[in-house]
């Protein structure tokens, strides 16, 4: 994980150099509709797609369902099988002129995510199957940088910090919060936000 923050990192200043000279995409018009890939979900047996459409100059709607589904990850290994949905709501503003002529914007806005965890206890000298069921919510305040690299394609690279608070029932004897770090999915309190957005303008 600690690798993945500085690889993004590296990106985003990369990005800041480059979104100097703004450029439009494909010799066109900015877009007003994109379609957004963020691949570092899959670390969390995630898929996240963003839709982002704009209201005004200066103001956009970004809508990101998500959905979770796997087994056992890498960095969160104390579950069998996960199965989950969530969604991110966000009013993105961008400063001056605009999207496209001012890389930087600023958004917020509502987090809502829903898990259903498979894990293990042990009972009765037996190994029993058991589920969790987690509610989180929590809101977002981001900052990031758009560049148009190449032809039809938009890198978005952001950080901030949020707040999650998560609600949970179990079928466990002895019940588990899966707290034990920031990408748990039962963590509530601050969390650290550093991601990449992969966009395809649909006009």
């Amino acid at each position: 994980m600690k690798r993945l923050f500085t690889i993004l990192l590296f990106f985003q200043i990369s990005l800041f150099v480059a979104a100097q000279e703004p450029e439009t995409i494909s010799g066109n018009k900015f877009p007003t509709r994109m379609i957004s890939f963020v691949p570092q979900y899959a670390f969390m047996n995630g898929l996240r797609l963003d839709y982002d459409f704009q209201l005004t100059k200066n103001n956009w709607i970004q809508l990101a369902p998500t959905f979770y589904v796997g087994k056992e990850s890498m960095d969160i290994g104390n579950f069998e099988e996960i199965a989950g949905i969530g969604l991110h709501a966000y009013h993105r503003y961008h400063p001056g002129e605009g999207f496209g002529e001012v890389p930087v914007y600023l958004s917020f806005g509502p987090v809502y995510q829903y898990f259903h965890l498979e894990h293990e206890e042990w009972e009765m000298s037996k190994t029993i199957l058991r589920n969790t069921h987690i509610h989180r919510i929590g809101l977002d305040v981001i900052i990031g940088i758009f560049s148009p690299v190449v032809n039809d394609i938009v890198f978005d690279v952001y950080t901030g910090i949020g707040l999650r608070h998560a609600f949970q029932t179990t079928d466990a004897v002895k019940a588990r919060k899966f707290d034990d770090s920031i990408v748990d999915f039962g963590y509530s309190g601050s969390i650290f936000i550093l991601g990449l957005r992969i966009g395809i303008p649909l006009n």
